[in-house]
């Protein structure tokens, strides 16, 4: 009996994987009962076998024909634009990314990128793939956070991008209350502006960011992302020790137009947030002699009397003894600190972890800010 049941899954009709499964159990059945000579019990038992080995090869043929791994490297194609950019983030060679791509065209039978002069552009099918793509990956995610919370353990690795200030002010000292608090959670830290760590966590190359959002100029929305405010951060004016200004308990804006400024580079927020300041408090077109994002550079060059620049709390400019830091008389400038971490990811114990510890160390980095209404109003008629 063995041997007739060898033999008649070796001699199973040949079925396609793309088939529907109703139209694939109705051959199997009747494959099955027009065998001869074979006791009725065992076609019924050999029936449910042979579907069932069947079935299990349809379903894996299935799985990779959408391996998640092609699919996201679609996913970062349509995101970097370039087979080049899409090696260099995802640590590939471009002639590796390329047979991938090729691959998976294949095995989908449809064409999901195009030629447009010498650059690859996804397809309307390819985009359609790549919205598919995003909810999988999202809800393997979201798999992925529930499973790491049912275990009860704070544990993983998680990858964490920050501007320069927080992560001087806030970040250090959050880890260290972290590795105290949780010891298995590996954080590894990298700085970045949000300009760059937003869209790269928003495409899983980061788990977490924290970026700024200065008074009056709201950054992009990412739907993907869930922001939690960590603290408000006070913008004030560094001078040299021996500025006449550094005389004052606050120094007016209006009062600065002829001296020689400092800036972070033009397309970051810090930038224009002072050019604004500058131009609609202060009335005047600041003079800027040297540009660094380091505030640690900005710094240095104020105590070496070659310009003045407005800094967020953060910084602790104070800290320097060349250096006069003074709020601003006529507005009450600051940003917003938050954390930004993909929805599908919020419920790691991991993530949440950090962005407490993190909270935790900005309720108590920064005096509360001024919030009196005469402060208010003034800085309301300043922007408007």
């Amino acid at each position: 009996m063995r041997v007739k049941h060898r033999e008649a899954v070796e001699h199973a009709p040949v079925v396609r994987a793309r088939e529907p499964d109703t139209q694939f159990v109705l051959g199997i059945k009747h494959w099955a009962t027009s065998l001869a000579g074979v006791h009725s019990h065992i076609v019924t038992g050999l029936s449910r076998h042979v579907q069932h080995t069947l079935l299990c090869f349809m379903r894996k043929l299935n799985l990779t024909m959408l391996d998640v791994r092609k699919l996201v490297l679609l996913r970062e194609l349509r995101a970097r634009g370039t087979i080049a950019a899409v090696a260099e983030a995802l640590a590939y060679t471009p002639s590796a990314v390329s047979q991938q791509l090729a691959q998976l065209q294949r095995e989908t039978g449809v064409a999901l990128t195009e030629r447009v002069g010498r650059r690859l552009r996804l397809t309307d099918a390819g985009v359609r793939l790549v919205e598919h793509a995003d909810v999988l990956l999202g809800r393997l995610e979201e798999a992925e956070a529930e499973l790491q919370h049912a275990a009860g353990e704070v544990h993983g690795r998680l990858k964490l991008a920050s501007l320069q200030t927080p992560l001087l002010s806030l970040v250090a000292p959050a880890l260290e209350l972290l590795q105290h608090r949780h010891p298995h959670v590996r954080v590894e830290l990298f700085e970045m502006e949000p300009e760059r760590s937003l869209p790269a966590v928003v495409l899983g190359e980061y788990d977490v960011a924290l970026a700024e959002e200065y008074t009056d100029m709201p950054r992009r929305r990412y739907p993907e992302l869930e922001r939690t405010e960590l603290c408000r951060d006070p913008i004030v004016v560094a001078l040299p020790r021996d500025h006449p200004a550094a005389a004052r308990s606050a120094v007016s804006l209006r009062d600065l137009g002829d001296d020689p400024w400092l800036s972070a580079h033009a397309d970051t927020q810090f930038a224009q947030a002072q050019l604004r300041a500058c131009r609609l408090v202060g009335g005047f077109e600041p003079d800027v002699r040297h540009w660094a994002n380091d505030t640690a550079i900005l710094i240095a060059l104020v105590a070496a009397d070659q310009g003045i620049v407005l800094l967020p709390g953060l910084a602790r400019a104070e800290h320097d003894e060349r250096i006069a830091v003074r709020p601003i008389a006529d507005a009450d400038l600051g940003r917003t600190i938050y954390a930004l971490n993909r929805l599908t990811a919020t419920s790691r114990p991991s993530i949440r972890a950090l962005i407490d510890a993190v909270r935790e160390v900005g309720q108590t980095a920064l005096p509360p800010a001024r919030s009196s209404h005469a402060q208010s109003d003034r800085r309301a008629r300043a922007l408007r």
